[in-house]
């Protein structure tokens, strides 16, 4: 984790003293610790600390103090791996600033070569993003670079010798066979080149993907849509069947409802005339039958009784 470097002031004045963020130092990140260190004491006025002093610089305050600054420095910004060597070089920042860089690998031709190794076995694995491969490939150059750059030690990672690693790393993915068959030949033939061309690459693959991706969204959105309204459609042939049974729908359920109740009391009515007439026919037919009963319970008299004459 970045840290703030103390606020240490070597001069005599009251000047507010900036404070900086550098990285805590492994071995893995020394070029870059290094260089933010140096530039660090290049603001200070203080980079004749990274060359070795003579036996008169030695004994002035001045030197003294800067050398007593920069050691307390490097105690707050390495990682607990380093505090030997700290204890070790405790008079002298020069000499621990040499064995720093010892400790973690400048100068020395296993670690040379162990940054080298990385870039050549560098390896694809297919399906996953170029874009990341590519960003990968140059960090790890660009790595190489830097250590390379503050060795004594020769090992030049050539501009054809990167392209060729790049490409080689390829060879997992057939589908990417053909298009570094081409790359082999493009010019201006540097690894920016090769890279550009492969995230191009990579954008088609990506465009095609997501294309692939909205066709397949909006077809489910229609499979959606039309079952949607299937239902609905369905739900709606099943209310109208209903309506259609109380009384066909209800748009015009109240009107036909109307009607039927008049049409009903009109049936009322006929049946109730015609209950009156037959009712009306029933009661005739009984006064009748009543009378020739009568008649024949009580005959009329003879002729000679019917006509008296006093």
């Amino acid at each position: 984790m970045p840290k703030i470097l103390p606020t240490v002031n070597d001069s005599s004045s009251d000047e507010e003293v900036i404070k900086v963020r550098m990285t805590n130092l492994t071995c893995p990140n020394w070029v870059k610790w290094s260089c933010q260190f140096e530039n660090y004491l290049i603001s200070k006025g203080m980079d004749d600390l990274l060359d070795p002093p003579t036996e008169d610089v030695k004994k002035t305050t001045k030197f003294n103090k800067r050398n007593g600054v920069a050691l307390t420095l490097s105690w707050s910004i390495v990682s607990t791996e380093f505090e030997g060597v700290l204890l070790n070089n405790k008079a002298s920042f020069y000499n621990c600033w040499v064995s720093l860089g010892s400790c973690c690998g400048k100068n020395s031709v296993v670690f040379i070569c162990r940054m080298l190794h990385k870039p050549v076995n560098l390896r694809y694995n297919p399906g996953s993003s170029l874009e990341k491969h590519v960003d990968e490939c140059h960090k790890i150059h660009s790595s190489y670079l830097s250590v390379s750059a503050d060795s004594s030690i020769s090992m030049i990672l050539s501009s054809s010798m990167a392209v060729a690693s790049f490409l080689q790393s390829l060879d997992n993915d057939k589908e990417l066979s053909s298009l570094c068959q081409t790359l082999y030949e493009i010019k201006p033939h540097n690894l920016n080149t090769i890279t550009n061309r492969v995230s191009i690459e990579h954008l088609r693959r990506q465009t095609t993907y997501d294309q692939a991706l909205l066709f397949d969204k909006n077809k489910q959105a229609k499979l959606s849509k039309s079952k949607e309204k299937n239902q609905t459609e369905g739900g709606r042939k099943k209310k109208g069947f209903k309506d259609k049974k109380k009384g066909k729908n209800n748009g015009q359920g109240t009107g036909r409802n109307a009607t039927q109740e008049q049409d009903t009391k009109k049936r009322i009515e006929i049946i109730e005339q015609l209950l009156e007439k037959l009712q009306s026919s029933t009661n005739l037919t009984l006064l009748n039958a009543a009378s020739d009963s009568k008649e024949l319970n009580h005959p009329p008299e003879s002729d000679s009784e019917a006509f008296i004459f006093d």
